[in-house]
Order: C-alpha cells, then structure tokens, then sequence
C-alpha cells in the first residue's frame, strides 16, 4: 500500500485521527507537535471543502512558513496553516494555539 498523498485527503481519512498528535517539521528546524482538535465540513458535503483544527500547547507559534507532515502512512507534505481564534475551544483550553488547514 502506498502513502496516502495531500491530493487523498479527505475528511473520512481523518475522523478516526481526532484527539491524536500529527507532527509537522518546521522549516527553520525542529518540530512542531499539534493534536488534531475539530474536523469541519459544508453542510451536506463529506468531501471537499473540509478544515482541520489543530492546537498547538507549550512549544513556540509556527513561523510564516510551511510545515511539513511527517507521520507514518502519509507521504510528507506541505500544509498550509492558518493562526486562528476558537473562542468555544479557547474558553476550555486558554493556552492552546490554534491553527487551522483548509482543504478545496
């Protein structure tokens, strides 16, 4: 079986990875360990447009650049990152840095 490509990404591929850790290798060096929080998609739709929401606790925000997924069963990638405000998640969780990747 070959790694799963940023093209086979859907919401169904990552249901059964909320509440996990994916890590992301930064392009300034070292790593970045985020836990999968939220997966949300358009009403009436499974596929695309999806957004995943990541959160990030106790290392540094991620620089303006673009990490790469690394992590077993996936091919490493690219991700495109938004720094974003979940004032429902953030009420529960002060400290965490959301970041979220939106998918088309």
């Amino acid at each position: 079986m070959s790694d799963i490509s940023l093209a086979d990404f859907t919401p169904a591929l990552f249901r059964p990875h909320l509440g996990e850790e994916f890590v992301f290798e930064r392009r300034e060096g070292g790593m970045a360990r985020m836990k999968l929080v939220e997966i949300t998609t358009r009403p009436g739709s499974e596929g695309r447009p999806f957004a995943l929401l990541f959160v990030l606790h106790d290392q540094p925000p991620l620089a303006n650049a673009l990490p790469k997924l690394i992590r077993d069963g996936f091919e490493p990638c690219e991700i495109y990152f938004s720094r974003v405000t979940s004032p429902r998640r953030q009420a529960n969780d002060p400290t965490g840095v959301y970041y979220e990747a939106v998918f088309g």
